[in-house]
């Protein structure tokens, strides 16, 4: 009978301890915002890595353009059109 008892409170005590720790873990969760348009601008490549973006951009923007005004069919113009956009991520 005692020993019973032990191997309930045994397990009680377990219980109670997981779940204040369980607690107390999750107290330490912290939630917060990181802004990317503040951060990535001091970083030394930024200004570089942006630029290539916006050369590639451009040039499928008048790829496309180009392409889309030989088309005859306007569903496929549009469809050149959506490619370029799908492609440069827009």
């Amino acid at each position: 009978m005692v020993l019973k008892k032990t191997v309930a409170m045994l397990a009680v005590s377990l219980i109670i301890l997981t779940l204040s720790s369980v607690a107390v873990h999750a107290a330490s969760d912290k939630v917060g915002f990181i802004d990317a348009r503040s951060i990535l601008p001091a970083h030394p490549k930024y200004e570089s890595s942006q630029k290539y973006v916006d050369e590639f951009i451009t040039k499928k923007s008048e790829d496309a353009r180009a392409a889309a005004e030989k088309e005859p069919d306007a569903a496929k113009r549009m469809e050149i059109i959506d490619t370029a956009r799908r492609e440069c991520g827009q």
